[in-house]
C-alpha cells in the first residue's frame, strides 16, 4: 500500500519538476516561469495520476518476481506513459514531447527506488 502511495503523491511532482527543468533549462527566466507554472499543480496531477498507477502497478508485480532491473523498467515505462499523454495531447509538440517524457522516465526510477524494500543487512559474526 506504501508503494501507491508513493507513486501517487511523489510521481505526478517529481515528473512536473523534472520535466519543466529539462524543457525550461535552456531558457534565463527559470524562476518567473516556475512561479507563473505553479499554479498548474492540481492539472498535474490530474493527468499524472494515470500513467503514475500504471507504473506503481507494473513496480509491485516486478518486486513479487525479484526482477533484478525493476527500477530500469518502471523509468521506462514511465518515460513511455508521459510520452503517451504528450504525444496525443494538442498542447506541444517537437522535441518538447521528448523532453517531457524525461519527467516519466525520473519520476518512475525514483519512485520505484523509493518503494523497494531494504534488505536486512547479514549480521557479521
Amino acid at each position: 500500500m506504501k508503494r501507491f502511495f508513493i507513486f501517487l503523491l511523489l510521481g505526478p511532482l517529481l515528473g512536473y519538476l523534472a520535466g519543466f527543468i529539462a524543457v525550461t533549462l535552456p531558457e534565463n527566466s527559470f524562476l518567473i516561469l516556475l512561479i507563473i507554472t505553479l499554479p498548474l499543480l492540481p492539472y498535474v496531477y490530474l493527468v499524472g495520476v494515470g500513467p503514475a498507477l500504471i507504473v506503481s502497478m507494473l513496480d509491485a508485480s516486478l518486486e513479487r518476481r525479484a526482477f533484478r532491473w525493476r527500477i530500469a523498467a518502471c523509468a521506462i515505462a514511465g518515460y513511455a506513459g508521459s510520452y503517451a499523454v504528450f504525444l496525443f495531447g494538442p498542447w506541444m509538440r517537437g522535441v518538447d514531447i521528448i523532453l517531457w517524457g524525461i519527467s516519466g522516465l525520473v519520476a518512475g526510477a525514483v519512485c520505484s527506488w523509493l518503494s523497494g524494500k531494504r534488505q536486512p543487512e547479514p549480521l557479521v559474526t
